[in-house]
Order: C-alpha cells, then structure tokens, then sequence
C-alpha cells in the first residue's frame, strides 16, 4: 500500500515538475511584440497622376522562432479625391485588397524588423483641387497564431497642392543691324552686301509626376519622408482578396500542459482501481 502511495505521489510531482519546466521555457522573459509602420504625412500636387503610401513592420520582439505573423484591416479614404486603390506586396510578402470591402490582407510570413511589406498606390480623380485629406488603416487582426499583438490603427495625411509654375523664358534677341560695304568697280556698279538676322527662342515642357512616398520606419514625431519621382503611372484595381487570415504559430503551451494534466488523471484512477483490487 505504502509502495503504490509513493509511486502515485512521485508521479503527481513529476508531472507538476513538467508543466512548471515548460511554463518557464515557453517564457524566455521577453514579451512578444510586433508593431506596424505607415507612412504618416506627405505632400503632393494636383499634376501627380498617383499617390503611394508604404505599410511595414517596425519592432519585432520575443517572437519564436519560425513564428509566423499575419494581419488584416480596413482602408479608409474619400473616394471623391481616390478613384482606384491598388495593393502589392513587398519583399516577398503577399498583401491583396479587396474593392468592396476596403480590406487589406497580408498572409503569414516570419516577420523582419524594419522591413517593407505592402505599397498602397491610389490614383487621384480627374479635376481634383487643392485640398488635406487622410488615408486610416483601422486594423482587425494582428496575429501570429498563438500571440494577439496590439491594434494600432495607422493614418497619413496629404496635402495636394497647386503646382509651383514659372514663366517661360525668352533668350535676349541678337539683332545685327545690315551693314553696306559699298564697292565701286569700273563701270560704277555698287554691290550691297547685308548681314541677315537670327532670333533663337527657348521653350519649356511639361510633365506629370506620380509621388512616391518612403515609410517612417521609426514613427519619430515630427519627421517626414518625402519622394518625387518623374514618371506617368496609371493604375487599376485588380486583385482580390481574402476575408480571412490562415491561423499559423507554435503549439500553445496551454495545450501541452493539459495533457499532461489528464494524463495524470488516467494515471489516479488506474493506481485506485489497484488499491482497491
């Protein structure tokens, strides 16, 4: 009797000893964190054909390794300045968007700090006029499977503005006023030699420009990073995407520990069903 109470009660210990062991293990003192980057202000003129804004990872902290990372969230925008939005991913990440729902979704990929994920490309409407408007990224899901990482919700704020123009210039006109060599020969002819005049006119060109706008990858207040680049892009809306997030990560420690717990359970009610034997 005695022998069958000791071998039950080191066998309760042994599996306390486990779960506290993974308990300890799973917590390696760091707690996991992922943040979301979004270009945040920027200007642009009612010339630019496009706007494009960047989505990125900022801090990434206490992850496992191979964890994966995954979100989804709702753009916001006045369509009467944005007539299309287009989505693509970046360095390997896969973002779609959906047109009718507005949504973003970005699919799980092992996360980089400081890295690009997705460019947000919106094509200005036709006669847009000088305005401030905002972009919001009211996010709904920010996940690697097992941790539920803070929502932030992201906004940017641009500025269109009437184009800077100058006048044309003109080259100063070279006038050389004729001039008469007369020359006299033996019959008394005059031969008139005139210098003819030359004007040389400079004319400017015009161009359309699509703004192109780097991430704030540090989100220090105050700071803004601003790219034009001289190129046409027109863009159209033709990715779809999907309403849900594919739930990837490591094995909960939750799960681990209560089959260890049932485990012992079984163990209990075999070892009483012997003493009672």
């Amino acid at each position: 009797m005695n022998k069958k109470k000791k071998i039950l009660t080191s066998l309760i210990i042994t599996i306390i000893m486990i779960s506290t062991c993974g308990l300890v293990f799973a917590d390696n003192g760091e707690t996991p964190n992922v943040t979301l980057n979004m270009t945040n202000e920027f200007t642009t003129t009612t010339e630019a054909t496009t706007v494009t804004i960047k989505l990125g990872y900022g801090k990434v902290e206490g992850l496992e390794d191979g964890a994966l990372v995954s979100f989804k969230g709702k753009l916001k925008y006045d369509t009467s300045i944005f007539s299309e939005v287009k989505v693509e991913g970046l360095n390997g990440y896969t973002a779609t968007y959906a047109k009718e729902t507005q949504r973003i979704v970005v699919d799980p990929k092992e996360p980089t700090a400081s890295t690009e994920i997705a460019n947000i490309t919106f094509t200005l409407a036709d006669g847009v006029e000088p305005c401030s408007t905002s972009v919001n990224f009211e996010i709904e899901e920010f996940t690697d499977g097992t941790n539920d990482f803070e929502f932030t919700n992201k906004e940017a704020t641009i500025k269109i503005e009437e184009p800077q123009t100058t006048e044309p210039t003109e080259d100063d006109e070279n006038n050389t006023e004729p001039t008469e060599n007369p020359e006299t020969d033996n019959t008394g002819d005059v031969n008139n030699n005139t210098n003819s005049t030359q004007e040389t006119n400079t004319k400017p060109t015009n161009s359309t420009n699509t703004t192109q706008v780097t991430i704030d990858k540090e989100q220090t207040p105050g700071k803004e990073n601003q790219n034009l680049a001289g190129e046409q892009q027109k863009t159209s809306d033709t990715t779809t995407a999907k309403e849900s997030i594919p739930k990837t990560g490591s094995i909960s420690v939750k799960i681990i520990v209560a089959l260890f717990i049932i485990v012992g359970i079984i163990s209990i009610i075999k070892f009483k069903k012997i003493e009672i034997e």
